[in-house]
């Protein structure tokens, strides 16, 4: 929690999902999107979690078709970031490159998103952890 990889909702989205197929309650994936975007934003991704394009507050999704090969390494420096103090102070800009391009690619050198896929929000949170 707190490591901006979406524990949290994807916890969230886990426990929809799973209540609805213990109780057989019925609900489509849209409609359990529907609750879970009440509990955060990124909660509907998790319900659908495909390659997707996010915009408005991350919970407008296009699917995309997108392969990524390889070994990806997430480190997790154990730094508690508060969601609602990072969004406050964060500044978002118009990226300089469309995502959606990456549609239909498949990717096994990372090297060559390195430069066109950038997280602007990163700037907001490693000020808010150094202070």
């Amino acid at each position: 929690m707190g490591a901006g990889l979406g524990g949290g909702s994807s916890n969230a989205a886990s426990v929809l999902l799973g209540l609805n197929d213990l109780f057989d309650l019925g609900f489509s994936k849209t409609e359990l999107s529907d609750f879970g975007l009440q509990l955060g934003s990124d909660v509907p991704f998790f319900i659908h979690p495909y390659p997707s394009f996010a915009s408005g507050r991350g919970e407008q999704l296009i699917e995309i078709d997108l392969k990524l090969e390889g070994t990806i390494v997430v480190v997790n420096p154990g730094i508690h970031v508060s969601t609602a103090q990072a969004y406050k102070n964060c500044n978002p800009s118009i990226p300089g490159f469309n995502l959606l391009e990456l549609s239909g690619r498949i990717i096994n050198d990372y090297n060559e998103l390195k430069d066109v896929v950038v997280n602007t929000f990163e700037q907001t949170v490693f000020l808010f952890t150094l202070k």
